[in-house]
């Protein structure tokens, strides 16, 4: 369905002509629209990960290295554009893809935090959370020749009357149920709990959205058992904006027996991609800069620049600095004073 809309820019307006590929159906008084997937890019080529201290070649899908990322502007603007939204998802399907096909990667994390998809602000989404999902999804389908990939919402958690979830992912597996897919990829996604039931043989990765501690009640132990038995079968877990740090509650919950335990599981998991926007806390505005890696690439850290004019002065950002792994705030703070020459 092709349909005109118009643009105003200052006192000129311009035409644009969109194009959507729609499709609803009526389920259970629900009406479902079915969004464009763009196909990830997959090309092979060599990158080094580490593997018990040791750096090993390994053959993965390509992804986007720092020196050639470009960082979308104007991301404190909500909801942000189309075309932003579709660049990370690209850049983070890529690196799924490249750790699905990785041998030595069987669990992974990745954390996308702009203002969209960080469950700690005010502009969260949950459509570009769910999107996201479903770009990773058909990436690693397509790849694994048509194994299945299972998108997984923790359940209610706690005892008695004090279950439940947390606010971000209120609603959301109901939600995934009703996603469309690409017609090549619809009957190999699954969507399922957190649990060591959940694992089966037919598919080739999991994709844990946003798993995290509540009050009275402790994602860890559901998810460890998990990742267990998904590695027994070679397969891959991969947790998305996990936050799997201790929630003390009554009852002698998440307390310093078996912290040490806890901490080293959400630690064990390798991180594939990360992106997020600097700010100084406990502020969101103004942004500094990003700093981000992905599967085989180093820590970059972008400073942003310009943005004081649209026209004179764009806003872009600069790779300033690399490291090996993750870098303190300190390091962040002194790679953003400078620029590199």
């Amino acid at each position: 369905m092709a349909c005109g809309m118009f643009v105003g820019t200052g006192m000129k307006k311009t035409a644009i002509m969109t194009t959507t590929r729609a499709c609803s159906r009526s389920e259970a008084g629900f009406r479902k629209a079915r969004l464009s997937v763009h196909r990830p890019r997959v090309q092979g080529f060599q990158c080094r990960s580490r593997v018990a201290g040791r750096c090993v070649l390994t053959t993965v899908a390509a992804v986007t290295p720092n020196t050639e990322f470009v960082c979308p502007a104007k991301l404190n603007t909500t909801p942000h554009a189309r075309d932003s939204r579709q660049m990370f998802y690209q850049d983070a399907s890529e690196a799924v893809v490249a750790a699905v096909e990785s041998p030595t990667i069987s669990r992974c994390s990745m954390v996308l935090q702009i203002p969209e998809t960080n469950i700690e602000g005010d502009v969260y989404r949950v459509g570009t959370l769910l999107e996201l999902a479903r770009q990773m999804a058909t990436g690693v389908i397509r790849s694994q020749k048509k194994k299945c990939v299972k998108l997984c919402v923790q359940q209610s958690l706690g005892e008695g009357i004090f279950t439940g979830l947390p606010l971000s992912l209120s609603g959301v597996r109901r939600l995934l149920e009703m996603l469309d897919f690409e017609d090549d990829v619809a009957d190999y996604v699954k969507v399922g709990a957190v649990s060591e039931e959940e694992v089966d043989d037919e598919c080739a990765a999991y994709i844990v959205l946003c798993p995290q501690n509540i009050v009275n009640g402790c994602v860890v132990p559901l998810l460890e058992e998990m990742t267990l038995a998904a590695e027994a079968k070679g397969q891959t877990v991969m947790i998305l904006n996990a936050n799997l740090g201790d929630v003390p509650s009554s009852g002698g919950r998440m307390q310093v027996a078996g912290r040490k335990e806890r901490i080293a599981f959400a630690k064990s998991f390798t991180p594939i991609y990360h992106f997020r926007l600097l700010y100084q806390k406990p502020f969101f505005y103004p942004i500094y800069g990003c700093i981000r890696m992905t599967v085989g690439e180093r820590w970059g850290v972008f400073k942003k620049i310009g943005g004081t004019n649209v026209i004179r002065d764009p806003e872009s950002y600069v790779l300033v600095d690399e490291f090996d792994k993750e870098p303190t705030p300190q390091l962040i703070t002194g790679s953003l004073m400078r620029k590199r020459e």
